[in-house]
């Protein structure tokens, strides 16, 4: 019973990260402000080259606790990325709706 308790508090726990904002770009379904300059907007629609597709999940737990650690190289900006060639070869750089974001995620087949 405590187990299913905790694990409910787990699920319902927001990102660490704050929602970032969404602006309406034309021919764009997804659109992600820079990191470097606040007010700058650009197109999360992402191809890629890297081979797979992103995964259709919410956040996950494990990258919750990359992007939230403030231990990890380079925090919070260690799984952001713009294209494909941000991420390593197994991954792509995937639109995150939880918080309008574009991260390397594994990639599925």
């Amino acid at each position: 019973m405590v187990v299913m308790a905790i694990g409910a508090v787990m699920a319902a726990k927001p990102p660490c990260l704050s929602l970032n904002p969404k602006v309406d770009i034309p021919r764009c379904t997804n659109s992600c402000q820079a990191e470097d300059k606040p007010g700058l907007f650009f197109c999360c629609d992402n191809k890629g080259t890297n081979a797979g597709k992103c995964p259709r999940v919410h956040l996950q737990q494990d990258e919750r606790e990359v992007l939230c650690d403030k231990n990890q190289l380079n925090y919070p900006n260690h799984l952001n990325c713009k294209q494909d060639s941000d991420c390593h070869l197994w991954e792509k750089c995937c639109f995150l709706p939880d918080n309008n974001q574009l991260i390397c995620r594994s990639s599925e087949v």
